[in-house]
């Protein structure tokens, strides 16, 4: 599958920064930042820094994500409570891979694994490194819609620029809904786009679109097609419907992430005169009930 070069640091690794740690959210978090990794692992880092650096014209930054053992289970989804990181140079990437690391132990992630049963000593975190690319466009592509449960379409939603604006709900994206048989566009609504992330920029960093954009679609057909044939080929891959992280970059798809959709509704014919719908990238990083 098309994604960004990179490599990935192990859950052992963590399990070895970890060791002698009391079972205290606070102690595990000064216990992990004080780690010094071996120079095994820091020559392995830096060989495939430099090997990817050969290929680029340009200083190679990264994005730090987590992937944690327990992450996005069939019933559980740990949306919003790890960290990524954005633009990370190679100097501080060991600091980066270590607030990831931190991450599995702060106060939202510890009262959910407590919430799901989840014991914190059966939990480890690998962390995925990947080369930060230039997106134009990004956004999240369901292999069912999670709104109505139906497996029949593939819903899309798109920003200009970085994906992170649209993952924690700042920005109002394109929205799409694709029929899965015959790829034929069911829903198409062009959002006014004012706000976007730029690549380069800091991932909390708004800047404004240009007018001419604000009213333009972020994916031609094309685009769209090729969005859909991609969460197609992870819902295969995976064997359950996928809720996907992807972006353009020089005019190349690029797949950033793939998870399972954990909160798959059978299908239902939504009330929603009568109803609260919120959009699932704001929802899903709640802990508590929206209302009693």
């Amino acid at each position: 599958m098309p994604r960004p070069p990179g490599f990935v640091v192990s859950a052992d690794v963590y399990r070895t920064a970890l060791k002698g740690a009391d079972p205290d959210p606070s102690s595990a978090e000064e216990h992990l930042l004080g780690f010094e990794f071996a120079e095994t692992e820091l020559a392995a880092m830096a060989k495939a820094h430099e090997a990817l650096q050969a290929q680029r014209d340009r200083a190679v930054v990264y994005a730090v994500r987590s992937s944690a053992t327990a992450e996005d289970l069939g019933d559980a989804s740990f949306a919003g409570q790890h960290e990524t990181f954005y633009e990370v140079g190679f100097g501080e990437l060991a600091d980066a891979i270590r607030r990831c690391w931190c991450s599995l132990w702060s106060e939202p992630a510890v009262a959910y694994r407590d919430t799901q049963g989840i014991a914190h000593a059966d939990v480890a975190m690998a962390v995925v490194v990947q080369e930060m690319i230039a997106s134009e466009v990004s956004g999240i592509t369901f292999t069912a819609n999670p709104l109505t449960g139906s497996g029949d379409e593939v819903v899309t939603d798109a920003v200009w620029g970085m994906g992170s604006a649209i993952v924690d709900g700042r920005v109002a994206p394109d929205h799409f809904v694709v029929a899965r048989n015959s790829g034929d566009i069911v829903t198409e609504q062009i959002a006014t786009k004012t706000r976007m992330v730029r690549a380069g920029a800091a991932a909390t960093e708004l800047s404004d679109v240009p007018e001419s954009e604000r009213l333009r679609a972020t994916l031609d057909r094309e685009q769209l097609a090729e969005v859909t044939r991609w969460a197609l080929k992870s819902e295969v891959h995976f064997g359950k419907p996928q809720d996907l992280e992807w972006a353009f970059a020089g005019g190349r798809y690029f797949m950033l992430q793939s998870r399972p959709i954990t909160t798959l509704e059978a299908d239902a014919e939504l009330e929603t005169s009568t109803r609260l719908v919120i959009y699932k990238p704001i929802a899903e990083n709640f802990t508590d009930p929206c209302c009693r």
